[in-house]
């Protein structure tokens, strides 16, 4: 709670969240430069976002509850263990990573800050339903998925009040 990194990972770490809150940090979990195809997994966690960050960034709103930077493979999410984002400027932030995203909330994400922003993605980029796996559901937001230059797989979610649901741009590969 109120920290600049609630908790941050880097080289090869093996990362599993399990049934954890994050109250206003600025970035919530960080996770860079895992190479190693491992049991990497966020669930069952609850990722909040007030608006009462303390000094430097009172003034500011959370920058990513989770922020991803050339993480091989991550599953966020699960059947019946999924997350709940709640506001800030990115629910999940993901830049040259591979990551299946499925059966978690994502609610009041205003100003065109999106539930989950992807860019870069070497390997496919799945959100929501993959065979037997949940969709997400995106609620109260402005924009919940936006992916530039990557793959994408986005299907089975729900959209409730949202304005954008998804926007892909300069991709090689997509299935909507």
């Amino acid at each position: 709670r109120n920290s600049v990194n609630g908790l941050a990972s880097t080289n090869d770490a093996k990362l599993e969240v399990d049934q954890t809150t994050f109250t206003d940090n600025y970035v919530d979990i960080s996770i860079g430069a895992t190479t190693v195809a491992s049991t990497f997994f966020i669930r069952n966690s609850q990722f909040i976002s007030t608006g009462n960050l303390l000094p430097p960034y009172n003034a500011q709103k959370k920058e990513a509850a989770v922020d991803l930077t050339g993480v091989s493979t991550l599953t966020i999410g699960g059947t019946d263990i999924g997350n709940t984002f709640t506001s800030g400027l990115n629910g999940i932030r993901a830049t040259n990573s591979t990551i299946n995203i499925y059966g978690n909330a994502f609610q009041n994400f205003g100003n065109g800050a999106p539930a989950i922003r992807s860019s870069g993605a070497s390997g496919i980029t799945a959100i929501g339903s993959t065979g037997i796996n949940p969709g997400n559901d995106f609620i109260n937001s402005t924009l919940a998925v936006y992916g530039t230059n990557g793959k994408f797989t986005v299907r089975g979610n729900t959209f409730t009040t949202v304005n954008t649901g998804v926007k892909i741009q300069n991709c090689t590969n997509k299935d909507i």
